[in-house]
């Protein structure tokens, strides 16, 4: 929701009316926080976020979805595997009776590029809850999965998105996760 100031009312006249002369905006509040660190990047650094595969990520200044900065992913070589190269984060514990739902802005460089997010068990057997594969464009879109209602707690877990299906670079921003 958003907080709204009313700086100017007036009564226009009727018993059950009410003029407003502005309406400011002054920022937006989520009905629940984001689960992850640095899911906007705007600490300026990568960490907690890794990768593993062939590629690399460094935070920029080059158009981001929202804020200061974002994550630039460069993909090398094609994966044998969609799964061989990924971007992680290591995630909170899914708690039973609980559903969650993870989303982030996307921007391919250069072409379409295919992502899939995972909320997992970062282990084997490496369980994945709302597993989804999408095909990011040129324009920054919001991508989201939701994990369904968990059974169980489950720990530890990452917050995954497979990246490993053709080389190429992508941007990343404002990852959530957030419990419904």
């Amino acid at each position: 929701y958003y907080q709204v100031m009313f700086p100017t009312v007036r009564d226009a006249g009727g018993a059950n009316s009410m003029q407003i002369a502005e309406i400011e905006l002054i920022g937006a509040v989520w009905k629940n926080p984001n689960m992850l660190a640095n899911g906007g990047f705007e600490d300026g650094v990568v960490e907690p976020w890794s990768l593993y595969g062939d590629g690399s990520i460094e935070v920029v200044q080059d158009d981001p979805a929202e804020g200061a900065n974002c994550l630039k992913v460069t993909v090398n070589s094609a994966g044998a595997n969609f799964w061989d190269t990924g971007l992680q984060h290591v995630g909170p514990t899914f708690e039973a009776g609980k559903s969650y739902t993870l989303s982030a802005m996307l921007k391919a460089k250069d072409g379409p590029m295919n992502v899939n997010f995972k909320p997992e068990i970062a282990g084997d057997p490496w369980t994945g809850y709302g597993s989804q594969e999408f095909t990011m464009t040129t324009e920054w879109a919001e991508y989201t999965v939701n994990t369904g209602v968990m059974d169980a707690d489950i720990e530890p877990t990452s917050i995954t998105f497979h990246i490993g299906y053709a080389p190429g670079e992508f941007f990343v921003d404002d990852v959530r996760f957030i419990e419904d």
